[in-house]
């Protein structure tokens, strides 16, 4: 039972670090956007310079990686865990601590989205 008791505990702890993770992600990725679009020497340079576009795209997608690398293990052993649980234990348990497969979708979409809303930004904005 003990064994039980401590994949459910384990449930809980992956399922907050994950909405954790998910809301600092969000959080990141709109304080970049304001930052792309509110700083008027980041639209001068992006205008001037190639290599600023590249740059900026870049870090772009190095976040979009680290962020992918950290989250997508803690959902996978999420879901891992949450049929262990709903075997041993209880299924209305195990569907109250974990991250529901649409939820999982539209929290990566709205970041990827975030992203490549910058990424565009970034490479049309000489041309507006």
């Amino acid at each position: 039972m003990d064994l039980e008791v401590g994949k459910l505990g384990a449930l809980k702890f992956l399922t907050k670090q994950y909405i954790e993770n998910v809301w600092i992600s969000t959080s990141i990725h709109l304080v970049a956007l304001g930052w792309l679009f509110s700083s008027e020497q980041i639209h001068m340079l992006i205008k001037e310079e190639l290599f600023i576009q590249i740059g900026l795209t870049c870090i772009l997608l190095g976040l979009e990686c680290l962020r992918w690398f950290v989250n997508r293990p803690i959902y996978c052993r999420i879901r891992v865990l949450e049929m262990e649980v709903a075997k041993k234990i209880n299924i209305d348990l195990a569907d109250a601590y974990t991250i529901k497969p649409y939820r999982f979708i539209c929290n990566e979409l709205l970041i990827c989205l975030l992203t490549v809303f910058a990424i565009i930004f970034i490479w049309l904005y000489p041309y507006l």
